[in-house]
């Protein structure tokens, strides 16, 4: 009878608590850069490092580093602002005899030119590895780049030219090895659009 029906009450499909709340729905899929790069430790022992954006995504550090402990730091993203976070809270050893540093595209890409943050990374990279020569690799151009993104390329890699003059480190000046003679970027020389091979 009806009466039997009156109190029955729907089986839910799931139970309020196995569903997720506002703030887990809020959280990324995905961590960040600056995140990934936080999560990221030098290997202890190692004595050459190269640390990246996605350009050394491709690199073998041990062909950069022949014959030597190396170890590679490589988060695609980040930006010079990531780097300066993770140096001033990743512990780092000692030993460590040669850095190599390649970041700033993607602080180009925010249309940034990070003047003082090149001299502020420099030295908090010879406060974190005190015994260690610094190289600042210059900011390759990408193939699919505007013409506004490649000026402040340009600019961003004079800025760091002189700093490493200033400072007494090493600059590594790529652009000829990826760039034209006007400028554009040698396809030959690119793995993609945008990192080389």
């Amino acid at each position: 009878s009806d009466s039997n029906h009156a109190n029955t009450t729907p089986t839910p499909a799931f139970h309020p608590s196995s569903s997720p709340t506002a703030k887990q729905q809020a959280q990324p899929l995905h961590p960040s850069p600056r995140e990934q790069l936080n999560d990221k430790r030098v290997t202890p022992g190692a004595t050459h490092v190269l640390i990246s954006d996605s350009v050394g995504k491709f690199i073998n550090s041990q062909q950069l580093f022949p014959n030597e402990n190396s170890d590679k730091i490589c988060v695609s993203g980040i930006t010079v602002d990531d780097v300066l976070h993770w140096l001033r809270s990743a512990p780092v050893p000692h030993k460590v005899q040669h850095v190599v540093i390649h970041v700033g595209v993607n602080t180009c890409v925010l249309d940034i030119v990070p003047i003082k943050k090149w001299t502020e990374l420099c030295h908090l990279l010879r406060a974190a590895f005190p015994r260690a020569r610094l190289s600042f690799s210059s900011i390759l151009p990408t193939r699919n780049v505007n013409s506004s993104l490649s000026r402040t390329v340009q600019e961003s890699n004079l800025y760091l030219a002189e700093m490493c003059k200033r400072e007494r480190v090493h600059f590594v000046n790529n652009t000829h090895v990826f760039s034209t003679a006007r400028g554009l970027p040698k396809k030959a020389n690119f793995y993609d659009n945008i990192h080389p091979s």
